[in-house]
């Protein structure tokens, strides 16, 4: 099927329905420590009802009439955040009103894949976002609903973490339900008093903390209620205390992340967590229970690798419930101005694990009118500076927990043993459901290395694997060199002056789909067919030799081809699906692009290979003119700004037109867009047997979008 298409009305302010306070009002030292000024991200997922599908217009208008009433008794809401003093954020109660979006899929959630990771939707396309003079920072909550041809409904949010914490969020959505619902006025009476929860002294922030952006892989994997559960019966029996799901889950991350990335023995490893603190405050707010606040403060432990990879599982569990008491002392402590450091500083480093539980926040019990969702899932998944799983509950029916995990790099996920991987996993649930082996309570660590791998397996043995079922898995073999086929000359070979002034030592990726050949090799056997590629790659690489080299830089700036005859890299990977059930690999991708693309082993630098020649085309008179030594000024240097616009012709440059054995791509398109620096169209030639030319747009932005897809309508 093409592409779903969304469509959004323009934002639209839904005040409070009737007279509100204005003035200025604080917010709690809670909330400004703990919150920092971020818009949090997520998505409810509602299936066709009775009630929705009568009439979705009148449930759009019930949910808005909901948010209108909802905001008499929430009024900060219908503020907007503001900053008189540096560091004091504050709520402005203008009665302005929430931003809310009413948009039109033009699929079902089925064909949509039920909302699914990874979206068959852009998230963009189903977020609320305010006009573009109106900065989301300044924005309290901005709520967007998509209707869906099957009746269905997605209700997107973004809330300010400086006003909310996830648990207080949700008791506004479900004031909203309430309202929208018609009962007279919501079931939990608000409350706002940040400024009773004490402000005590600020202990030392220390040094700033470094940053580094790390690439995470990004998956999807569920534990069952039957695997939490034999953790709890084994912690009962070995403890004599009860444990919580979050315990066990979060042991089994733990220990699984630090099985397979296998640190040094001594080096630190460290679990980061927020729990609510609302039953610390009873006797400090007027009462907890309608308080909207933020009540989290931060806990963890750590500890060497080498612990967590010789302790038991129960034993993990225990240390986690013991940081948890330590969290409820550190709390009451800082509230008495008694904190000596900082808990709020997290080292922001590989070693690092932080776990966020959704599972029990709210979300999923909200009701607009036409039932509770089906699934809720969060969408701040583009910080990459710390390692994160989040716990949520699975679609309906299923129960247990959903991780959504960003916390390891390729190196670490893809191996087939690996305690992260989809292959491991698998292997686990090939078991005919039989209960794992339980590792023993011991008083001193393992020191036998069967002993020690049969209790790692215990760690997370309770995985399932039924999310690996439910979105295609590509396994991919370990990349390995083919080397020209012959002897090939050595040396050193220079680069030409465009190419060094030209490429930039980037790599550029792109893909080639093949449909399934009807004749000819490919069609005797996939096999076959990818050992005759390989043997092209090998017998190519005696005339292309300098492909098989790497690219040195002996003097800075001066960069040059060293013929080491090594050869390409090349990796072989099995999908799990056929082309047609990932839309023969149509925008947005249904598999991700890092597990269609080669990469070298971690030891090997990608910027040092030689992946593919590329094609260039100049203009004449410069291009001459340069030639002659005539060049007045740099005509690589162009503006990086939002005035320029930069277009690359990929329709004719040839990849179109490679055939490997079973016939040239019904398809070609680059995967080099992740660059946000310039705006850029690249032209494409349709999927086959479409003609024409398709064009890759990145070169506006959300508030430009719709007059520029009406303007280029027009050449269409």
């Amino acid at each position: 099927m093409a592409a779903a298409a969304v469509t959004k009305s323009p934002p639209a302010l839904v005040p409070p329905a009737g007279p509100t306070p204005g003035g200025s009002l604080p917010l709690s030292s809670i909330d400004k420590t703990a919150a920092v000024r971020v818009s949090v991200d997520f998505i409810q997922v509602f299936p066709s009802s009775a009630e929705a599908t009568k009439d979705q217009a009148a449930s759009v208008a019930a949910m808005r009439e909901g948010f209108a009433r909802a905001l008499v008794h929430y009024y900060p809401v219908a503020g907007r955040i503001a900053e008189p003093v540096p560091g004091e954020p504050e709520i402005n109660c203008t009665g302005e009103g929430v931003w809310f979006i009413e948009a039109e899929a033009s699929c079902s959630l089925e064909e949509a894949r039920n909302l699914e990771r990874p979206l068959y939707i852009p998230k963009e396309e189903l977020l609320p976002r305010p006009p573009p003079e109106v900065r989301v920072e300044d924005t309290v909550l901005l709520a967007q609903i998509t209707k869906f041809t099957c009746g269905g409904f997605a209700v997107g949010i973004c809330f300010s973490h400086l006003v909310f914490d996830g648990q207080g969020a949700a008791q506004f959505l479900k004031a909203v339900g309430e309202m929208a619902r018609g009962l007279p006025e919501p079931s939990l009476k608000p409350i706002w008093a940040r400024d009773a929860i004490p402000n005590p002294p600020k202990p030392p922030l220390g040094p700033p903390p470094s940053f580094t952006a790390f690439n995470f892989e990004k998956s999807v994997i569920e534990i069952s209620l039957d695997s939490i559960k034999r953790v709890k019966d084994q912690v009962a029996s070995e403890t004599n205390q009860k444990c919580s799901t979050f315990d066990v889950v979060t042991a089994m991350m733990f220990k699984s992340r630090t099985l397979a990335i296998d640190f040094a023995p001594d080096a630190d490893v460290r679990l980061g967590f927020a729990a609510s603190t609302r039953h610390l405050l009873n006797n400090v707010l007027p009462s907890v229970d309608g308080y909207y606040g933020n009540c989290v403060y931060p806990g963890g432990l750590a500890k060497t690798s080498q612990e967590v990879k010789d302790v038991s599982l129960v034993e993990i569990v225990t240390a986690i419930r013991e940081a948890k008491d330590v969290l409820s002392t550190r709390f009451l402590d800082w509230m008495s101005g008694g904190a000596k450091e900082n808990h709020y500083n997290v080292s922001l480093d590989y070693g690092t694990l932080v776990v966020t539980d959704w599972s029990h926040v709210g979300f999923n019990e909200v009701d607009y009118g036409f039932g509770e969702p089906s699934y809720v899932f969060t969408l701040n998944d583009d910080v990459n500076i710390v390692p994160s799983v989040v716990y949520l509950k699975p679609p309906k029916p299923k129960q247990g927990i959903r991780l959504v995990l960003q916390c390891v790099e390729a190196q670490h996920s893809k191996s087939s043993c690996s305690p992260l991987s989809n292959n491991y996993f698998h292997s686990l649930g090939r078991e005919s459901g039989k209960a794992p082996a339980q590792p023993a309570r011991r008083q001193t660590p393992p020191t036998d290395e069967r002993e020690r791998e049969r209790e790692a397996m215990a760690a997370v043995a309770a995985v399932t694997a039924a999310a690996a079922a439910a979105e295609p898995t590509v396994s991919k073999s370990a990349p390995e060199l083919v080397p020209p086929a012959g002897p090939t000359p050595r040396g050193a070979l220079p680069l030409s002056s465009i190419d060094k002034t030209a490429a930039v030592r980037v790599s550029v990726d792109f893909i080639q789909v093949f449909p399934p050949a009807t004749g000819g090799p490919a069609a005797d056997g996939q096999e076959d067919a990818v050992a005759r590629m390989r043997d092209g790659f090998a017998r190519a690489l005696v005339p292309y030799y300098p492909v098989a080299g790497r690219i040195a830089e002996p003097a800075p700036g001066d960069v040059v081809v060293d013929c080491t005859g090594e050869g390409v890299w090349f990796v072989e990977a099995t999908a799990s699906c056929a082309l047609a059930d990932v839309n023969n690999l149509e925008r947005p991708l249904l598999i991700a692009k890092e597990h269609l693309l080669p990469r070298p082993p971690p030891e090997e630098k990608l910027e040092d290979l030689i992946l593919m020649a590329q094609a260039k085309e100049a203009l004449a008179a410069r291009f001459t003119d340069w030639l002659g030594g005539g060049g007045g000024g740099d005509h690589y240097d162009v503006p990086l700004d939002y005035g320029t616009v930069t277009v690359s012709d990929w329709s004719r440059v040839g990849f179109n037109e490679v055939d490997y054995g079973f016939g040239e791509p019904g398809y070609v398109f680059t995967l080099n867009d992740d660059v946000n620096i310039v705006a850029s169209v690249i032209y494409l030639r349709p999927p086959a047997p479409k003609r024409g030319i398709r064009l890759m747009l990145r070169c506006v932005e959300e508030p430009h979008a719709a007059a520029f897809a009406d303007e280029l309508a027009k050449f269409a």
